[in-house]
């Protein structure tokens, strides 16, 4: 069968998923979060969403961004993601030496995107996407080489132990300055788990550019947008006004080096 073929197989695939994703972040981002098993319903009359209404991209214009039954404008994100996740599973598909690692890369890359969008919408990380992630980076671990299963789970062991360390640490240091109240944290659990996880899916000696690009563009997020920095305490947290969550960073730096070391193999630093 024609290269162009699989390219094509791939992409539609690609997008079929991007818009399960979409699902996924819209359900795992609500306060209460509804099963992944129900049925898909308009967010406004609640009205169940026709098969034919599911169409990855194309749906979307056909129905000129909205619903059918109430005319709610449907975002713009939904065909955008679904269109991403097209370009990324040619790409996955086009790029890999083999299935197995088109679908090692198309997962990596589905799960970060999806833990960016659920963390910039609802400052949280679902256990259920970690988890997700470092079966991924260990299940393909194990199959490729055994070697590199034991070295991964070394490294992610060592990462969440010094960031769980530098958590607590820092946490104390503002507790002592009179930055945050004695029962509130500097930073939340899921960023040191998610680059543990994000370790468990990419070679060690590239996590330090995952912490440095991510730092950086989070810096440039921080300066572009117009943020509130200073501090006032609550009852109960909830993030500046206009802050962008560190998360959101560290996947679009893991999404970027991984789609170097996938594109660009001759390019990529060796360990």
């Amino acid at each position: 069968m024609h290269d162009w073929i699989w390219n094509l197989w791939a992409g539609l695939t690609g997008a079929c998923v991007g818009s399960f994703i979409n699902v996924v972040n819209s359900r795992l981002s609500r306060e209460n979060p509804v099963s992944l098993m129900d049925r898909s319903s308009c967010l406004q009359c609640h009205s169940v969403i026709a098969w034919y209404d599911l169409v990855p991209v194309l749906s979307w214009f056909l129905l000129k961004g909205r619903c059918r039954n109430c005319s709610v404008r449907i975002s713009l994100r939904y065909p955008l993601n679904e269109l991403l996740f097209g370009i990324l599973g040619t790409i996955c598909w086009h790029y890999s030496n083999s299935p197995l690692e088109a679908l090692e890369a198309f997962t990596v890359l589905a799960l970060l995107i999806s833990i960016a969008w659920i963390d910039l919408d609802a400052w949280m990380i679902p256990i259920s996407l970690l988890t997700g992630l470092f079966l991924n980076g260990f299940g393909y671990a194990l199959f490729a080489d055994p070697s590199l299963f034991y070295e991964r789970v070394l490294v992610a062991g060592v990462i969440f132990g010094f960031f769980a360390v530098f958590l607590l640490f820092t946490t104390w240091i503002f507790r002592k300055v009179g930055r945050i109240g004695a029962q509130d944290q500097a930073m939340g659990w899921g960023d040191p788990i998610l680059l543990a996880a994000i370790a468990a899916n990419l070679p060690w000696h590239w996590l330090s550019w995952v912490v440095l690009l991510g730092s950086l563009q989070g810096l440039m997020s921080y300066c572009l947008f117009p943020i509130i920095r200073s501090y006032r305490g609550a009852d109960s947290w909830s993030p500046p006004s206009g802050a962008l969550p560190l998360g959101v960073f560290l996947s679009l730096a893991a999404i970027e080096i991984k789609l170097w070391i996938l594109m660009f193999p001759s390019l990529t630093l060796k360990s």
